[in-house]
């Protein structure tokens, strides 16, 4: 297994729209739709590959306040469970050049975003992560 991350491009398209057949799809596809043609710095996307063939991916919003939003990940059934997830939210990170990141989460998911250095709430389905800001570290991390 040789994983690649890299941004999303409008090639991709209908190979995401392809990804699930399952209760994701849906999401996916209105993801998928909004990504068609897109020009701007808010929305990002990056795919997982194996053998050039896209396994997963990763989209959300990055806010002019340097605030990362993660809003959807998804990973074949067949990759789960084998860090996909966790490299796609840390690349996203590392790309977005944010200094918090914020996630609205599944409640089943609590204990994965834990593992990924978010602080997880009891009530609320919400996680926070303060990211390194380059100008704090003096472009050392």
């Amino acid at each position: 297994m040789s994983i690649l991350i890299r941004e999303f491009c409008d090639l991709d398209y209908t190979s995401l729209m392809m990804l699930s057949n399952d209760e994701w799809n849906i999401g996916i596809s209105s993801i998928t739709a909004s990504l068609k043609g897109k020009k701007n710095n808010v929305e990002s996307c990056l795919v997982a590959e194996d053998d050039k063939q896209i396994i997963g991916f990763i989209y959300g919003f990055i806010l002019p306040n340097k605030t990362l939003i993660p809003e959807f990940i998804y990973v074949i059934p067949n990759y789960r469970n084998k860090g996909v997830g966790r490299m796609l939210l840390e690349e996203l990170e590392k790309r977005s050049a944010c200094t918090v990141s914020m996630i609205f989460y599944n409640k089943t998911l609590r204990e994965h975003y834990a593992k990924q250095g978010y602080v997880v709430g009891d009530s609320l389905e919400t996680a926070i992560k303060r990211l390194v800001d380059k100008e704090e570290t003096n472009g050392e991390i």
